[in-house]
């Protein structure tokens, strides 16, 4: 199973990697990471109440730092 998990992912990154590419190509660097940044943090906000686990989540291990 996570070998199959594997090959979709990497046939998923590969499909965004050309998109990006060909929709973005007419613009600068700057103007495309503008677009492709807040894109993909949208995607994960959108995907992540699906993907975690919070049953195990502490917020004091995640604010404080040992450091």
């Amino acid at each position: 199973m996570a070998i199959l998990f594997a090959l979709l992912s990497s046939l998923c990154f590969g499909i965004a990697h050309v998109t990006a590419r060909v929709g973005l190509r007419t613009l600068d660097a700057r103007a495309g990471a503008a677009i492709s940044v807040p894109s993909a943090a949208l995607l994960f906000i959108a995907a992540a109440p699906f993907a975690l686990n919070l049953s195990q989540f502490s917020a004091t291990a995640a604010i404080c730092s040992p450091w």
